[in-house]
């Protein structure tokens, strides 16, 4: 069974989730979503992986407490969702 490329990527691995301040794990994802790293599938197709960075964005920001960060994650979630 092939993997999915979200298997292989948890931002919460990419950064020390216990220590980062809401507004580091924040600007993490902003920096993510907006410059997002491709993926090449088996078939050498390249995939645009944001959907999952914003996915992930939507998992974690319930867990903020910092409203600015907050404020900032959902702002950028917005400008690429409403892309869409």
């Amino acid at each position: 069974m092939k993997e999915k490329i979200e298997d292989n990527l948890n931002p919460e691995d990419a950064l020390n989730m216990e220590k980062a301040t809401d507004m580091e794990i924040v600007m993490f994802l902003c920096e993510h979503i907006d410059n997002p790293c491709g993926a090449t599938l088996d078939n050498n197709q390249e995939v645009n992986i944001r959907p999952f960075y914003i996915k992930e964005a939507k998992k974690i920001i319930e867990k903020l407490k910092n409203q600015q960060a907050k404020e900032l994650l959902e702002d950028k979630i917005n400008e690429y969702d409403l892309k869409s």
